[in-house]
């Protein structure tokens, strides 16, 4: 759709930007959704390609046609965005046939097939909204710019006018404020994609005539707006990630023209791994350095649940008996990594009197629950250190007494 190299810069640009990063390792299903529909377009894109005049779609043709019907009826299933992969498609393939009927009549029996496929695919969710459209539509709707509780811009047009905005600043001035999605108000993409995007978007949009690729890539770009700029909470990293792979190959686009630009080899040699060094460079530090340490990231999370839940495992392993209070067991982070393995109520279990045993306590434990711990333990229990802290090593996640060396090699191995 842009070129072979603009499409290698940009897969660099998608691999290693710190947006992609976060969602990728903390396995939002959004990344499925995308994964899915960016196949189901090069699929389409090939398979409609020129042929000679009056010839049909090829059977490999039409069989990618149907494995793109395939994957865009997979990715509905994805996230609530992937609901509008079948409109991207269409728009696409619609960009790619153009307006001459030869084309729409050859490539009939293959849109056929995929439309049916992808429908086939689509029939169970189908059927949930026809069976409970108030279901179907209920988180939507609370996220709905014709539902926000917004109440200074209450009327939808206004907070859509607001979301436009914001979404068009999210590249290089104020992106997504959740530390969940992304690092709180940086901007969505590093300062030399940024720039990058800035010139391939101005070029995409003076080929956009002549090239059918680019005016299909600004296309798909404006589309996977959509579900951000209908909704609150703007810009939502996770509702406008379809925007991402796009704005990358505008990036890509961007410095293959600026490289053509230069007069010299050597200068043509160094400039793409400069740039795109600097953005690596760049979104590493984001992500793994100041990202990683970041209480408004990290405290998204459920810190404390998540090193009992490691622990239980790691007790379990070792036969070693845990105890821990009920408002610690009954959160879902720990029910979910505790499962299968056995896991005793503090206040209802009596402690045995011998063997390994560990009593695990949330960091703001009263000073009378540590000395009840450390009683119910016996003579022997001690408080474990170094427990498990926080990223930047500042606050305890745990407070943890323990009797014997198998419960203090589970904690400190």
């Amino acid at each position: 759709m842009i070129g072979r190299r603009p499409a290698v810069f940009a897969a660099g640009l998608y691999a290693w930007s710190s947006w992609s990063l976060s969602m990728s390792r903390w396995a939002f299903p959004a990344t499925l959704d995308h994964l899915l529909v960016l196949a189901a377009v090069g699929l389409v894109w090939r398979a409609l390609g020129p042929a000679r005049a009056g010839a049909p779609v090829t059977k490999h043709g039409i069989a990618a046609l149907a494995l793109a019907g395939l994957l865009g009826g997979l990715a509905t299933y994805a996230y609530h965005t992937g609901r509008i992969a079948p409109l991207a498609l269409a728009v696409v393939a619609s960009i790619r046939l153009g307006v001459h009927g030869v084309s729409w009549r050859r490539a009939l029996p293959g849109l056929a097939i995929a439309a049916v496929v992808g429908l086939l695919t689509m029939a169970p969710l189908i059927w949930y909204i026809a069976s409970d459209i108030e279901g179907y539509n209920r988180r939507v709707g609370n996220v709905s710019v014709f539902d926000s509780n917004d109440l200074t811009t209450r009327k939808p047009l206004g907070l859509f006018l607001q979301n436009v905005a914001r979404y068009g600043l999210m590249w290089h001035i104020e992106g997504e404020g959740n530390g969940r999605h992304h690092m709180p108000a940086a901007p969505m993409l590093d300062p030399f994609s940024g720039l990058l995007l800035a010139l391939g978007l101005l070029a995409a949009f003076d080929m956009a005539l002549r090239r059918r690729g680019m005016l299909a890539l600004l296309a798909f770009w404006l589309i996977y707006f959509i579900p951000g700029v209908l909704s609150g909470n703007a810009p939502h990293a996770m509702r406008s990630l379809g925007t991402l792979a796009p704005a990358c190959a505008l990036a890509g686009l961007g410095l293959t023209i600026l490289n053509d630009s230069l007069r010299t080899t050597r200068l043509r040699r160094m400039l793409p791994v400069a740039l795109l060094t600097l953005s690596l460079a760049f979104n590493v530090w984001l992500y793994f350095g100041v990202m990683r340490v970041a209480p408004q990231v990290y405290g998204e999370f459920d810190l404390s649940e998540t090193a009992a839940g490691r622990i239980v495992q790691a007790a379990d392993r070792a036969d070693v008996a845990v105890f821990m209070p009920a408002e610690l067991i009954d959160t879902d982070t720990v029910r979910y990594l505790s499962y299968r393995s056995p896991v005793n109520e503090l206040e209802r279990d009596p402690v045995p009197a011998e063997g390994p045993a560990l009593i695990l306590l949330p960091p703001q434990a009263s000073v009378e629950a540590r000395n009840a711990a450390l009683a119910a333990l016996g003579p022997e229990a001690v408080a474990i250190e170094p427990a498990p802290r926080t990223p930047d090593g500042t606050q305890p996640l745990l407070v943890i007494f323990g009797r014997g060396e198998a419960a203090r090699d589970v904690v400190t191995p």
